[in-house]
């Protein structure tokens, strides 16, 4: 199975949506909205996945992606947790927006060809005292075509049609 693994440090950004604009000539044209600090951002990512993926092909199909968000924790904790160093993040960012700008970077990077192909994610954040440790650990697999991950769709299907005849 085909898996890319790699940390990049620093402050995650988020990407919200896009948008919609006017241009001068009297067109429309869609930006991407975020911080400042949400292209420097990506470009690190980019570079940090390109530098993992190595040799690696594109992966192709559906993949699975693992994103855990490293941030700061807010000076409002307890001192307890503060001296623990770290906690569950439960306040802004929110982690869909924090994933959309990951995601967006993997394919720029041409470790998928497109975010569309993540069927599966697991995304978690926490927050920690030491700044230092901030960043995002990312592990891209892709999703095999064997006999039990048929197995774990024949069995979601039929979860569903149960829910559906009550």
């Amino acid at each position: 199975m085909s898996e890319i693994s790699f940390f990049v440090a620093g402050l995650p950004q988020t990407q919200a949506g896009m948008r919609d604009v006017p241009t001068k000539n009297g067109g429309r044209a869609l930006i991407t909205t975020g911080g400042k600090d949400l292209k420097p951002w990506r470009k690190k990512v980019k570079q940090v996945a390109e530098l993992a993926k190595r040799n690696t092909p594109t992966l192709t199909g559906p993949v699975e992606v693992t994103y855990r968000f490293v941030l700061p924790m807010p000076s409002t904790r307890p001192v307890a947790l503060r001296r623990q160093g770290i906690d569950w993040s439960y306040s802004k960012p929110d982690l869909d927006k924090l994933a959309r700008a990951i995601g967006d970077s993997l394919s720029d990077a041409a470790v998928y060809g497109d975010d569309g192909q993540i069927a599966r994610s697991v995304i978690a954040k926490v927050v920690v005292h030491d700044r230092s440790l901030c960043g995002v650990e990312v592990v891209v697999r892709q999703i095999p075509d064997t006999d039990d991950t048929r197995a774990y769709l024949l069995a979601l299907l039929e979860r569903r049609r149960s829910m559906l005849r009550g």
